[in-house]
């Protein structure tokens, strides 16, 4: 590895083989986190006031729960399908990205912290870690269909039909 010393500028880092971050980024990112830690904790309170009423309605009319509870699993479901296609096809761009520049970080990308450039075979390493999160992301969407299918068979089996 090699020592670094008296480096002033961006271009001179990724000579030595780091890419630096830029504060503007680190003060975005850390803004989003924090919103999006909010708006988890806004979230979580609705869905635990949602839970309780729905086992409540359990007692009383369980069709009606069982229907609200598949609304609002279609939802949720719809909802993880989207954002799960977008960070896949995320990150699929960026490993087309690395692949096509032999690096990572590929040029112009900006990161979080201090980051080594790797080239060759340690870059073909994180496209592989790409392209396996990308699957294990997408099939992640199965769950929501398996959920589906049971809530389905419990409609079915409150309603009168019994067991298949």
């Amino acid at each position: 590895m090699k020592t670094v010393k008296n480096i002033q500028t961006v271009s001179e880092w990724e000579d030595s083989g780091y890419v630096l971050p830029e504060a503007s980024f680190q003060r975005w990112a850390l803004a989003f986190f924090l919103v999006l830690v909010a708006l988890c904790l806004v979230v979580l309170v609705v869905f635990r006031v949602h839970q309780h009423n729905l086992l409540r309605l359990l007692s009383l009319d369980p069709v009606r729960a069982i229907t609200i509870l598949k609304r609002d699993l279609a939802i949720a479901g719809g909802l993880h399908f989207f954002l799960t296609f977008g960070v896949g096809f995320y990150c699929v761009w960026l490993a087309r990205r690395i692949l096509h520049t032999g690096r990572y970080p590929p040029p112009g990308m900006k990161v979080l912290r201090k980051t080594i450039i790797r080239h060759g075979s340690e870059s073909v390493k994180i496209v592989w870690g790409l392209f396996v999160l990308t699957g294990l992301l997408l099939l992640t969407n199965g769950a929501f269909v398996i959920l589906w299918q049971c809530l389905s068979g419990a409609t079915d089996w409150v309603q009168g039909g019994g067991l298949p």
